[in-house]
């Protein structure tokens, strides 16, 4: 039998509502209510919306946006860890680790863009035409997938 606490209500749509209890002792951290298809319409409508914004900004100022996320990620640490272990159940720990792979993923995601959209190319320019189309050569023997 769930604990009753001091549980958050969160309107999200107009759908049946929901109960998130802590799985280690059962206490009720939330309720919420699912949204309808046509809400998921609607949510979908403006993500695609707000998506042609974000992709026509710079990406320098995207990364900025994404840096400054990290930042306050990374001010409410603690809050959010005790909130991942009192959700998943999890040790607080391990809530921790969790956090900070997150804050984490934002720095390798921004790398990895910038892999991606040329300093890997930049490194097989300077590779004869075969070597650019096939990613093998034959002036490069060890080179052959």
């Amino acid at each position: 039998m769930p604990k009753a606490s001091a549980a958050r209500t969160i309107v999200a749509g107009s759908g049946s509502v929901f109960t998130k209890t802590n799985p280690a002792d059962g206490e009720i951290l939330w309720q919420g209510a699912s949204a309808t298809a046509a809400e998921c319409e609607t949510a979908i409508s403006a993500a695609r919306k707000a998506f042609e914004g974000w992709s026509a900004m710079p990406l320098a100022s995207r990364i900025a946006i994404v840096r400054d996320f990290a930042e306050r990620l990374k001010a409410r640490a603690d809050v959010m860890a005790r909130d991942i272990a009192r959700e998943t159940g999890k040790p607080l720990w391990e809530a921790k680790t969790e956090h900070a792979s997150m804050v984490g993923k934002i720095e390798v995601s921004i790398v990895a863009q910038e892999e991606r959209a040329g300093s890997r190319e930049a490194q097989t320019r300077s590779c004869p035409p075969c070597w650019r189309a096939t990613r093998w050569c034959s002036s490069r023997p060890n080179s052959r997938p």
